[in-house]
């Protein structure tokens, strides 16, 4: 407190305080030029990498910038060329960043540094910096990766695992397979890198997510309130950017943990430091050593997923036939500075996970012997292609192509004999889903004094394929195959009105060729940087979804979810009425970022075909209407030094769906969880990081079994049926669980290395997922079968280990 209002600076070297001046102190130089426009690219200081969606402000006013995907900024009006600007980007040290007449001139890159620089003797702090920073700009937070490593996580570090600490983005389901943002279905969100979608977003059937961390360099989550730039989903856009390689020296990292192993390599190519090169792949062996935290694992997810005929979990590996389990994914991206207006980037992202299974088991009451072989397989892939030309410093051209490519398969071979009769019934099960998404956006920006213009257009082209075999007594065939393309033309204009008013209008025009319908979508943000430290904001948009993920899981039969697109009939256009409003408040280290907000949907769909009970094909019976979800996001967070911590907290008041026609006109979002809050402390030393993370979350919905029926049948048999409630009306058990992690950095010479224990759900509370029924034969007179119910229940505790050197 005593420098703040000084030109010195101080930092903590070990036990000792450093006073130093400030840098670039230069009172002495004249302004030579007022109210000017001035841009430049915000780069990492060690590897030469652009720093995506940095912030800029500048010093004693509210006026300031993000820098885009390719860590450009553009300020459109400075008060003078000496001012001050102030850099800041999670994970790194806030910068304050003197203007000359020579820089603004000459400079087009200012370099930042990592928040903490390790160094053989020594480690330097200042401020404790967080993993995540909340923006002016309402629904947008931006994410650090640097401190993955600290936070509990079953088995490995996760880039999604981080989304799922903010506000709004639901973190007690325990899953990478997708966001579920403000009550929102998963596949509500959409998840881009480098300018391609990608739809398969997990390994291990969800336990952490598809992106390799050592490969991702910045993300930024919009929950909602999208400029007119972004669209195609209602709920959100999770905007990965990838790491584009050391411009300055070749580096490397490598990653040992109990589930897989991963490498990177990134290097310069030639003396230029222009061209750089990034490539990464992580392969998993759980397929030829099995750890006990993959037995766990593994037998969790099986027992979850698979009902056995007596409800009692299952350990495959006492059986014969082991599970043979494996995934990898593979990261490369080359980057260059073409020529001084001209930069270029290509990625190419590629994954996949296999599994191979068999196992057999009698029935109760030793009836039946039933053996299970099971071999399914998903693959993603991705690429992106991205141009930016620069034709002057207030006009830009960007060009990206992106292609993405989803694939599944599985194929069981189930053999049930009757031991009494010594009767055998073969049933087989054949399924693949395929999805492909081809991107081309090209758009302009232009910024002029108060007014930042963005216009542009772009095309999709979608395929999705569906294809079901199933044979056991009679043969049933399903086959389904669509494709449609969307044109979109859009507009926005990013509007600083005055200094203490921003405004963000526009609109989007989108031409969907399976309908031929045009959709018409209005944005607006606004916000009000009231004081230096307090900012209100607000948005209003309409947004529309044509793609969805159709999950066809049944009461008793899981069956892979598959991707479908909008038509005329089964799957509506979904349509969204958004409206938010909060505030950001910072002061001494505090940080309070409160948003409200209140959606209005259109389309959405239910599958009610899953809550009345078959035992052979289980179609869907999909019904359509309307719903409303509103709610309450609030982020508290404060930095001390050495400590940091945040609450976030979410309060889902409203989340209803109504179906005009159906004998339940009213039922509850699914997602729906009244309350949740998550509590994360970290404290950093000089070689130690410690972390806690608490979560809680009130119970979400469920169909509950209320019990049995008789059915009699022509030939004067009786038949035993479920009865149930209405769809979603009950609610879990409130879900809660306790997550440390510790991390020791050392140096070796020139290497930097990190040691991380992670202790998943410390006092092991099995959480419950979902209840589960099922149905067995019965020998006992006037009945077929009898139903019974089972608990889904979550990971318990599970600690792992891992560590990973950078050279």
């Amino acid at each position: 407190e005593v420098l703040d209002n000084t030109k010195l600076q101080w930092k903590l070297v070990g036990n000792t305080y450093v006073i130093f001046p400030g840098p670039n102190q230069s009172s002495s130089v004249q302004p030579v030029r007022t109210n000017f426009q001035w841009s430049a690219t915000v780069r990492d200081e060690k590897s030469g990498e652009v720093l995506p969606f940095a912030t800029v402000t500048i010093d004693g006013t509210n006026q300031g910038a993000v820098c885009d995907e390719n860590g450009k900024f553009f300020l459109a009006l400075i008060p003078c060329d000496t001012c001050t600007l102030i850099l800041s980007n999670v994970g790194y040290e806030t910068l304050r960043y003197q203007l000359t007449p020579s820089r603004v001139n000459s400079v087009k890159t200012i370099v930042m540094n990592e928040s903490i620089g390790l160094m053989p003797q020594a480690v330097v702090y200042g401020d404790a910096v967080s993993l995540l920073k909340a923006t002016e700009v309402i629904g947008l937070v931006q994410l650090s990766l640097n401190d993955l490593s600290v936070l509990g996580t079953v088995g490995e570090p996760d880039v999604l695992k981080v989304a799922q600490l903010l506000p709004g983005v639901d973190g007690t389901s325990e899953n990478s397979g997708g966001l579920v943002i403000r009550g929102s279905d998963t596949d509500q969100s959409m998840v881009t890198m480098d300018g391609f979608t990608l739809y398969h977003l997990d390994h291990f059937f969800g336990v952490f997510s598809a992106f390799n961390p050592q490969t991702i360099q910045s993300i930024r989550v919009h929950k909602g309130s999208l400029p007119a730039a972004q669209g195609g989903r209602i709920a959100g856009i999770v905007e990965m950017i990838s790491k584009d390689g050391n411009t300055k020296k070749p580096s490397a990292q490598i990653y040992v943990g109990l589930l897989s192993v991963s490498a990177m390599l990134e290097s310069p190519i030639g003396k230029n430091e222009k061209t750089s090169f990034m490539v990464a792949a992580r392969r998993a062996y759980t397929d030829v050593l099995f750890s006990p935290l993959y037995r766990n694992l593994f037998n969790n997810l099986y027992n979850t997923n698979v009902t056995s005929a007596d409800a009692a979990d299952i350990n495959l590996f006492d059986s014969d036939s082991v599970p043979d389990f494996g995934f990898y994914d593979f990261t490369a991206k080359i980057s260059s500075q073409v020529s001084a207006r001209d930069y270029f980037t290509l990625t190419h992202y590629q994954g996949k996970d296999k599994l191979q299974f068999g196992f057999e088991r009698q029935t109760p009451g030793d009836l039946f012997l039933e053996r299970f072989n099971d071999l399914s397989e998903w693959r993603n892939a991705g690429y992106g292609l991205n141009w930016r030309r620069e034709w002057n410093p207030n006009n830009e051209t960007k060009f990206s192509t992106g292609y993405s490519r989803f694939f599944s398969e599985l194929f069981s071979d189930d053999i049930s004999t009757d031991l009494l009769s010594n009767i055998t019934q073969t049933t087989t099960h054949d399924e693949e889903n395929l999805l492909s998404d081809l991107t081309l956006r090209l758009h302009h920006n232009v910024h002029q004094k108060a007014h930042s213009v963005f216009f542009g257009t772009e095309f999709n082209h979608y395929i999705t394929q569906h294809k079901v075999i199933l044979n056991s007594e009679e043969s049933f065939i399903l086959e389904e195959k669509n494709q449609a393309q969307l044109i979109t033309l859009f507009v926005q204009d990013e509007w600083k009105i005055a200094y203490w008013f921003k405004a963000n209008g526009g609109i989007r025009l989108t031409s969907y060729s399976i309908t031929s319908e045009v959709f018409t979508e209005p944005r607006l943000t606004l916000s009000f940087p009231v004081k230096k430290n307090l900012a209100l904001k607000a948005s209003a948009g309409i947004y529309h979804q044509v793609i969805h993920r159709v999950q066809s899981q049944s009461l008793f039969l899981n069956n892979p979810d598959y991707w479908q697109l909008s038509d005329d009939s089964l799957v509506p256009i979904l349509a969204s009425q958004q409206f938010s409003a909060g505030l950001n408040y910072q002061t001494h280290g505090w940080t309070l970022d409160l948003e409200t907000y209140f959606k209005q949907n259109d389309g959405v769909t239910e599958d009610v075909g899953v809550y009345a009970f078959t035992s052979g094909n289980n179609a869907p019976d999909i019904i359509s209407g309307k719903g409303k979800i509103h709610g309450v996001d609030v982020l508290v967070q404060k930095d001390i030094r050495r400590h940091h911590f945040w609450v976030a907290g979410s309060v889902l008041t409203y989340a209803w769906n109504k179906f005009t026609g159906y004998q339940q006109e009213m039922i509850r979002e699914k997602f729906q969880q009244e309350l949740e809050v998550k509590f994360i402390y970290q404290l950093k030393l000089d070689r130690w990081d410690f972390s806690l993370a608490f979560f809680y979350g009130s119970g979400k919905s469920f169909t509950p079994l209320l019990g049995t029926y008789e059915l009699e049948l022509v030939n004067g048999n009786t038949q035993t049926l479920p009865v149930f409630g209405n769809i979603n009306s009950h609610f879990l058990p409130a879900y809660h669980r306790l997550d440390a992690a510790v991390s020791y950095s050392f140096a070796i010479r020139k290497t930097n290395g990190q040691l991380n224990l992670s202790l998943f759900n410390i006092y092991n509370r099995r959480n419950i997922r979902n209840y589960q029924y099922f149905a067995v034969g019965n020998n006992e007179e006037g009945a077929s079968f009898i139903v019974g119910q089972r608990q889904d229940r979550m990971t318990g505790f599970s600690p792992s280990i891992n560590f990973s050197l950078k050279f």
